[in-house]
């Protein structure tokens, strides 16, 4: 990351991230909670990455759009450590339950 034409370097540990958010967005369903990040924060992060296509292909600054149409902030809350939910990784492949294969073959 260079900010303020310094450059910083930050390592972060080996996590098995999706486990914890297949649990996380399961747990979600089964108690009727909306997920964080919201539909929005998704909405947010694709116009992100929209607008780094956009200012590679042009070479000048994107604006984002960061309020609603009602003048609200998009983001209300960021995501902090303590919502971390850790989870070895499985190694064994689970059995397909009232599934058929990809290619559509049993």
């Amino acid at each position: 990351m260079i900010s303020d034409c310094e450059t910083q370097e930050r390592t972060f540990e080996d996590r098995d991230q999706l486990a914890a958010e297949f649990t996380y967005f399961s747990d979600c369903i089964l108690q009727d909670k909306d997920p964080e990040p919201s539909d929005t924060e998704g909405l947010i992060d694709v116009s992100i990455i929209q607008a780094l296509y956009q200012s590679i292909e042009t070479g000048q600054l994107v604006q984002i759009q960061t309020r609603d149409a009602c003048g609200g902030k998009l983001r209300h809350q960021r995501s902090t450590s303590a919502q971390t939910i850790e989870r070895p990784p499985n190694d064994e492949k689970p059995d397909l339950i009232h599934a058929t294969a990809p290619s559509g073959q049993s």
